[in-house]
């Protein structure tokens, strides 16, 4: 099968070896010319933050975030909504902007429906982490709707679980939150 002559044995291992390295350079060109397309633009952190349609996805949390601004021009400093079908790294952006527009400190918590099951990411502004942490809201927003847990830091955290009622677990978060805040 192997040929004992050294000559053929090395020169089958040069040829080899050309062999590949010309398949990597073939292959580094390809890579470059990917790069170099300009028609080919890399949009998918857009992709990722607003979805399948991008309009549409931003238009809502532009609303989201209009509303949200509105409750806490109202001096609320507790807000809770629910959203429908909207992805967690869209949310993300009216959780910080919430916690920057809090006069006296604030929570938010935003859950996404999605298939009778819910995401919810709360936000607490630093002042309050002391006395409530996003990581204990978001455990007890998840074991309100028979979740497996959740976590985060002190000032925003994510978990999720079942969608059951939702007017029942908006109160049931809002007792936890007023509870520990009393």
């Amino acid at each position: 099968m192997f040929s004992s002559n050294p000559l053929i044995l090395f020169l089958g291992l040069v040829s080899f070896g050309i062999f590949f390295y010309l398949l990597r350079i073939r292959a580094s060109k390809n890579q470059i010319e990917s790069f170099e397309n300009k028609k080919r633009m890399n949009w998918s952190w857009l992709w990722l933050r607003y979805g399948k349609d991008k309009s549409k996805s931003k238009e809502e949390v532009n609303n989201l975030i209009k509303e949200v601004n509105d409750e806490i021009s109202n001096n609320k400093n507790t807000i809770i909504i629910f959203c429908e079908n909207s992805k967690s790294s869209a949310l993300r952006p009216v959780i910080d902007n919430a916690k920057r527009k809090f006069k006296n400190g604030g929570i938010i918590v935003l859950g996404s429906k999605k298939d009778n099951k819910i995401s919810y990411l709360v936000g607490v502004t630093d002042n309050l982490t002391k006395v409530i942490g996003a990581d204990d809201i978001a455990l007890y927003a998840s074991s309100v709707s028979n979740g497996k847990g959740g976590g985060g830091r002190k000032d925003f955290a994510q978990s999720g679980g079942d969608l059951i009622d939702e007017t029942d677990q908006k109160n049931k978060i809002l007792k936890f939150i007023t509870d520990k805040l009393d």
